[in-house]
């Protein structure tokens, strides 16, 4: 028995019962084998994803030359026709190897697998084709082959990637699971062939077809859970070009906050060149246009003089300390923003 990651079975397993008949030893075998296919599909209407799970469930009870009893669970109608056509079509062979049966049930859920993979392999595609900027639905057939470089990357669509993501991985999973149970039934099917040696009964055509059948489903499986493997990586290499057209936007936006910021940069530098070089004449002029000055004219020279008031000593007592408090005031006030700065950076 074995348990996949989401918690359903997929099961090969077999009892046997014997009882002796002249120099032969019949065997009743049974057996018991699940298949989870998840089926994903583009939902026009809903520009989305959406999916089917088809989980088959058989058992299988064989008595050689007597009976052949298969009991299938959650298989819809279609595939039940074609399942009960193509045992119709080898009834003559049925009761020879009980595997009869599980070949045509093996043969029918790959081709399940194969239209589920090759579904997959058109949504990725399309992606790969025009990438996720807008409802794929709405995409006629010409536009399928615009460049890439048309797709703005504040368009892309990352939740339905990561959508189409996780049904790619659920393909690769069931698919896993698939191909251990179909190695499990090869390994059953030629440990009843050795049995029935044992015996001194004789390999039949049919028992050496159906174990090539089974070994070649394997392989066939193998190659479906290798083409989803590639599908995830091809996935992956969209959503990291993705990721990638979106830090390469956000690195052309921060340049070009950058030249604007340098832009602004020059227009200040220019502004406080202009400021100091006229601020010494400013401070001069507004200086003396102060009421501590006197301006006194000799009448017999006509010399112009300027003295200080005995006032003069009151502009200095108030505007030195005024200056030493507003220095010390925007000192504290950096101090602590820069100390409340580094306890949000921790």
């Amino acid at each position: 028995m074995r348990v996949n990651p989401q918690g359903t079975q997929d099961i090969v397993s077999h009892t046997q019962a014997s009882s002796p008949t002249e120099n032969v030893v019949e065997h009743c075998t049974g057996s018991f084998f699940r298949f989870l296919i998840k089926h994903q599909f583009r939902n026009a209407y809903k520009h989305s994803f959406s999916y089917n799970w088809y989980k088959i469930g058989c058992f299988t009870r064989w008595l050689p030359g007597k009976q052949n009893v298969i009991l299938c669970f959650d298989i819809g109608y279609e595939l039940q026709f074609r399942i009960l056509e193509s045992l119709h079509n080898s009834i003559g062979a049925s009761f020879g190897d009980p595997y009869i049966v599980h070949t045509t049930i093996v043969q029918e859920v790959g081709i399940l697998f194969d239209t589920s993979v090759w579904d997959l392999r058109h949504l990725v595609r399309e992606i790969e084709k025009v990438g996720m900027a807008w409802p794929i639905a709405e995409v006629s057939r010409a536009d399928l082959f615009q460049t890439r470089a048309t797709v703005l990357p504040e368009e892309i669509d990352f939740p339905r990637f990561h959508e189409l993501s996780r049904h790619v991985l659920h393909s690769s999973e069931t698919l896993t699971v698939a191909s251990e149970t179909l190695k499990s039934m090869v390994e059953e099917h030629e440990s009843f062939i050795q049995s029935r040696l044992r015996q001194n009964v004789a390999v039949d055509r049919t028992s050496k077809k159906i174990q090539g059948t089974l070994k070649y489903q394997t392989s066939l499986f193998r190659c479906f859970k290798e083409r989803s493997i590639a599908l995830e990586k091809r996935l992956q290499n969209e959503i990291d070009l993705a990721y990638n057209l979106v830090a390469q936007s956000d690195s052309r936006t921060s340049v070009g906050i950058g030249a604007a910021a340098q832009r602004d940069s020059a227009a200040m530098k220019t502004i406080a060149v202009m400021t100091l070089t006229f601020l010494p004449g400013t401070f001069i002029a507004s200086l003396f246009s102060m009421s501590f000055f006197d301006r006194t004219t000799n009448t017999q020279t006509q010399q112009a003089h300027i003295y200080a008031t005995e006032d003069f000593w009151k502009y200095w007592a108030v505007t030195v300390p005024l200056t030493v408090v507003i220095v010390a005031l925007w000192f504290l006030w950096h101090h602590d923003y820069a100390k409340r700065y580094a306890a949000s950076k921790k």
